[in-house]
């Protein structure tokens, strides 16, 4: 627009001028040719006459011409400043998206560790990065540990794990302003990949450290391309990401607690010994989740029944007055069989807010959980139908320690549950696919339409062929014995060679060190898990080669499970086999283990998990390599390398 009204207003003053001109020019032709004309002949006066008008003529033209051009060029220029700048308005666009996504997703996230796993990828999308790292902190030691990684090559994978676990991130981490993008050169999520980083075209590395009020939960180490150093910009939007990234933590956080404490009556279970220790757990779990300082469960025990103080945090000796508070508060919820809350109170106990609530099950209140803050308003009357359930759930716990005897009644229960909901996910659903395609087909052939009908029968048959293998696999995970000789090495390896018999995938086992005796409990934990990652490969990843590895290192046992298919997003709800993942993390968490996954576009997917074991003295001074494979069907004595992903 602009260079249009330049046009406008250089052609008026053209035409305002132009009379002007043509009056100045006709003068100086006439005093000009007045002058040239007397000192010529009169032959030469008409050639005279010629040039003086051509010359005025183009001269005027150029003028006139170069004036127009200029705004022209004015005009380009503009139109092209506009298009970038439409240009930069979309990308702009398009990036808000990103943070849009995340934030949408990471609000339903059930843990802290699917935070992370969203966050990893937003920066390869929203700032072209090479590939990201998610560490978590442990919030009861600080230890970190490597929860996800984003378009990284296995070995950079594992580089990055070996550094996180040596304690160097924790220590430069604290240097690190949280919800802030730090560009820093010297980070050993940097350095501590070496030569990797030229090789996978890394230059510098961005972190964003993640904080919930004082506490560090985790860092994203973004891995920007080799070249210029980021623009202010991308920092920025990396500081934007940081701070949806922090609200997101601590509703997780938040969701993580509490689901831990509805859940916490599975330990209570295997250790009836040691019910006020596990008692003594969720109670910080509860304190921690609503924020109280002050808390206590009293069982009621004996005939007749005496209230018995099972756990307690900074309540004091029973004379104190926080326990007389504690004390009054569970006689009244036992007998109100609701849960007490006072949201705002004074008192020589230093406590503003109090719950309490009744441990009820089968009708019988065995105890009651008391809650107490120093601030006004942290416990509130809204609570008390959340408090209740945990209530319930914590009441149940404590009577599941007390009928230990049943424990295996209720692991029967629990993994009947456990095949039902994939006999639901799997064979009921394919069933009804088989119901509707027969009717499908039957109208085909009542049509005449029989090539089609032939088609829709052979994709029938190939769902058949994969619903036998789902009850095949179902039928060997009840089965799965933990007591055959050989321990988990014969276990792995029968698992194994039924996968290759059963598939057209390479299937590759490498047992490396001496692998120790462990648990029943944990033994079949492991051939679980290592059970769901084969079967997530044969139904989702496309690969053709599949190779589980174990190896027993001094104090902690590593068993990983690679494949060289598609990858996949491991934090999407929709991703395939995310219901495996899930249960895949929940028994890791029930030994004690950690679970990294490592996933990307087309480099395939790798399920780590590290099990810390007691570490005898004979076996942590010696090691010996014992090392099979399954090839052809037969074990071997060669050694492999897992699948390639870059």
């Amino acid at each position: 627009m602009r260079s249009r009204r330049s046009i406008a207003r250089y052609g008026r003053e053209i035409l305002w001028a132009l009379p002007l001109a043509v009056l100045g020019l006709a003068a100086l032709h006439q005093a000009w040719l007045g002058v040239v004309l007397r000192h010529l002949s009169p032959e030469w006066h008409g050639l005279a006459q010629l040039v003086a008008y051509g010359t005025t003529g183009v001269v005027g033209a150029w003028l006139g011409l170069r004036r127009l051009l200029d705004a022209l060029a004015e005009r380009e220029r503009a139109e092209e400043e506009l298009r970038q700048a439409y240009a930069d308005l979309k990308e702009q666009q398009r990036r808000l998206v990103v943070l849009h996504e995340f934030g949408k997703r990471a609000a339903g996230a059930l843990d802290v560790q699917e935070v992370l796993a969203l966050a990893a990828r937003v920066p390869v999308e929203l700032v072209g990065a090479r590939g990201a790292a998610a560490v978590s902190f442990d919030p009861e030691t600080g230890r970190p540990g490597l929860e996800v990684t984003w378009s990284l090559s296995d070995a950079a994978t594992a580089r990055l794990r070996r550094v996180v676990e040596g304690g160097l991130v924790s220590e430069a981490c604290r240097a690190c302003q949280p919800l802030t993008a730090n560009l820093n050169a010297g980070c050993p999520m940097l350095t501590g990949l070496g030569p990797l980083a030229t090789r996978e075209g890394i230059g510098s590395v961005v972190c964003l450290p993640f904080a919930i009020g004082e506490d560090r939960v985790g860092v994203l180490a973004t891995y920007l391309p080799a070249g210029e150093p980021p623009p202010p910009d991308r920092l920025h939007l990396l500081d934007v990401l940081a701070a949806e990234v922090a609200p997101a933590l601590e509703g997780a956080r938040l969701r993580a607690r509490l689901a831990a404490a509805v859940y916490a009556g599975r330990e209570l279970g295997r250790a009836p010994d040691d019910v006020h220790g596990l008692l003594d757990r969720a109670l910080a779990i509860l304190l921690e989740g609503w924020g109280a300082e002050v808390g206590a469960v009293l069982l009621r025990r004996g005939d007749p029944p005496a209230w018995e103080v099972a756990a307690q945090r900074h309540l004091g000796d029973m004379a104190a007055p926080a326990a007389a508070l504690a004390m009054s508060l569970a006689r009244l919820a036992q007998q109100r069989r609701h849960p007490v809350v006072i949201p705002r109170m004074r008192g020589r106990h230093g406590l503003r807010s109090v719950a309490a609530v009744p441990l009820e099950a089968e009708g019988e209140v065995l105890g009651v959980a008391v809650l107490g803050s120093t601030h006004d308003g942290q416990l509130a009357r809204h609570q008390a139908e959340m408090l209740e359930a945990l209530g319930a759930q914590l009441a149940l716990a404590v009577r599941n320690a007390q009928l230990y005897h049943r424990l295996r009644e209720t692991a029967v229960v629990e993994e009947r549950y456990r095949l039902s909901r994939e006999m639901h996910d799997t064979l009921a659903q394919t069933l009804g696919y088989l119901g509707l395609q027969a009717s499908h087909v039957l109208r085909l052939v009542e049509h005449g339409e029989m090539h089609q009908a032939s088609e829709e029968l052979r994709q029938m048959v190939e769902v058949l062929r994969e619903a036998y293998l789902d009850v095949r696999e179902a039928i060997e995970d009840l089965r799965a014995s933990t007591g055959e000789s050989g321990g988990l090495q014969t276990s792995l390896r029968r698992v194994v060679e039924t996968f290759r018999q059963r598939t057209p995938i390479a299937a590759h086992l490498e047992i490396e060190g001496p692998v120790p005796e462990m648990p029943s409990a944990v033994h079949l934990q492991l051939l679980r898990i290592v059970q769901e990652a084969l079967a997530n490969v044969r139904k989702h990843s496309q690969a053709t080669r599949v190779e589980v590895r174990l190896r027993a290192d001094p104090g902690h046992l590593e068993l990983s499970v690679a494949d060289d298919g598609r990858g996949f997003h491991p934090a999407g709800t929709q991703a395939p086999g995310h219901h495996g993942l899930v249960a895949m993390r929940e028994r890791a968490q029930t030994i004690g283990a950690q679970l990294t996954i490592a996933t990307g576009p087309g480099r395939g997917t790798r399920v780590m998990l590290r099990l810390p074991v007691p570490c005898a003295a004979a076996p942590c001074r010696e090691r010996a390599a014992v090392t099979s494979a399954v090839r052809g069907g037969a074990p071997s004595d060669a050694s492999h390398t897992g699948p390639g992903r870059g």
